[in-house]
């Protein structure tokens, strides 16, 4: 523990004087620290592996790509399979403050997908620092609990663009298998800021997203003048961002301190943008006692840790809001 706390001073203190070498060599120490000690049997085939692990040496690769987006066809999908272990089930359910007999729900695989989302940027040359998180579209095809030493295989390709003024979206699609069943479908759009995009042989469908973007700028909670049930407090407690990454792997921790959140234009740290959405989804199936079967979620703005949102919904649609009712997230979904 003192090992570690010593790690995240000295992280924060090569963040206030941007020494971006150290910290680069801190979050390696901290992740073998964290990592290193990952159980052997999850290694169960050649092509199954502790994603966390992976995610990691993934993740430090994509802190030295030199940002310079570049699509070519043969980089334009990826696959990978891990084993869920007990460990991660418990730290999911740490992660929600759910009781450990409770089996984890579909909301448990929206981490897992994010190793193969890494993969692709750092093939396509993207820095995970000029990334922001759009929205995101899941399909349950299967409603399972997550159970131990059970096999996910994940399937992602890179399905359309969207080209703005010195930036584009990148349109990520893709599919979750369980023990060789078909569990879910999903799109996610990510807004990659100041950057040009250069593709050869490339040929993807190119999307106006200019309504879309006016759109999260311009739209307004709505759901608390009309829904007369209570909202579901949501708290993003300051462990969150690092409770999370221990689930998903996503160590991509700038914004978990204030320090590296305002490197990133925020005022105060916050939550993982899957984070937030795995938050949203189960808190609404605790609400319902349904599964979620469809979820579409919209990032308006951060989650900052230490803050209390409210979580509104009605029968197909929810709208997450801080205490002056300004959108955080709002989406829809179906049982």
């Amino acid at each position: 523990m003192l090992v570690i706390d010593f790690i995240t001073l000295s992280a924060t203190n090569a963040l206030r004087t941007k020494n971006i070498k150290a910290y680069r060599d801190l979050i390696a120490m901290t992740l073998t620290q964290k990592l290193v000690q990952a159980p052997t049997s999850l290694v169960t085939a050649p092509d199954t592996y502790d994603y966390k692990l992976a995610f990691a040496k993934k993740f430090l690769k994509n802190l030295f790509t030199r940002h310079k987006p570049k699509l070519l066809p043969e980089h334009l999908d990826v696959s990978s399979t891990i084993e869920v272990s007990p460990a991660l089930l418990q730290n999911w359910h740490e992660f929600l403050g759910l009781q450990s007999s409770l089996q984890a729900s579909a909301p448990y695989f929206l981490g897992a997908a994010l190793l193969n989302t890494i993969d692709l940027l750092n093939r396509s040359h993207i820095s995970l620092a000029k990334l922001v998180h759009l929205k995101s579209s899941v399909i349950i095809h299967k409603p399972v609990a997550v159970k131990a030493n059970a096999h996910i295989t994940t399937t992602q390709k890179i399905n359309k663009i969207q080209i703005r003024k010195n930036a584009f979206i990148l349109g990520l699609s893709g599919e979750i298998s369980i023990d060789g069943h078909l569990f879910r479908t999903h799109q996610e759009d990510f807004y990659i800021r100041n950057s040009k995009l250069i593709s050869e042989n490339v040929n993807l469908p190119v999307h106006d997203c200019s309504h879309m973007i006016r759109h999260i700028k311009s739209r307004k909670a709505q759901l608390y003048l009309s829904v007369t049930r209570p909202p579901v407090p949501v708290t993003i407690k300051k462990s969150m961002p690092l409770n999370y990454a221990h689930i998903s792997g996503d160590y991509n921790l700038f914004h978990a301190t204030k320090i590296g959140a305002k490197l990133c234009g925020q005022p105060e740290a916050f939550l993982q943008g899957t984070g937030v959405q795995s938050l949203c989804w189960q808190f609404l199936e605790n609400a319902l006692k349904k599964q979620v079967k469809n979820f579409d979620i919209i990032f308006a703005k951060p989650a900052y840790v230490g803050k209390t949102y409210a979580l509104w919904f009605d029968h197909q649609s929810f709208e997450l809001v801080d205490d002056h009712f300004t959108l955080v997230a709002f989406g829809g979904y179906s049982v």
